[in-house]
């Protein structure tokens, strides 16, 4: 394997100082698999790995790289790498995505909540309630979603 260049190196442990504990973390992750293959290559091969540190910071620039790479999407050379990509835009897709608003949520939790207690403390069943709720409110709910919305509160 060719070493890396001395601006590389320099790249790469810049980016690593400018990233989260979580992504430094991965890094070494990365890291500790690459020292893993290293060394069961040179045993296949009869040689003995080197125990110097330069296995060990060849092995850090490898795993900073990858990780780097796999943030910047420039090359995705291994189907691993295209499936954390995509398991990482998923997560980040998830994210962005926000609840579709209830108007009938809000309307139950607003102005209606109230009149639920009220009904419920003088004990009527979330059956009569819901059908007080659609004669009375005009708001069809069912008891069962009822009973989802006020169980917790």
């Amino acid at each position: 394997m060719k070493p890396f260049s001395q601006k590389m190196t320099d790249n790469l442990i810049r980016w690593y100082i400018n990233q989260p504990e979580l992504e430094r973390w991965n890094c070494h992750i990365e890291q500790k698999k690459h020292i893993n293959v290293t060394m069961n290559e040179a045993r296949k091969n009869g040689l003995k790995g080197d125990d110097d540190g330069s296995v060990y910071y060849r092995a850090l620039l490898v795993g900073i790289q990858k990780r780097s790479r796999l943030q910047s999407n420039l090359k995705l050379r291994t189907t691993d790498d295209l499936e954390s990509v995509t398991a990482q835009r998923i997560a980040a897709e998830k994210a962005k995505v926000k609840a579709k608003p209830s108007p009938k949520l809000d309307r139950l939790l607003g102005d209606l909540e109230p009149v639920v207690r009220k009904l419920r403390d003088e004990g009527m069943s979330w059956q009569k309630v819901s059908d007080f709720l659609a004669k009375y409110h005009r708001l069809k709910c069912g008891r069962g979603y009822l009973q989802k919305v006020f169980a917790d509160k």
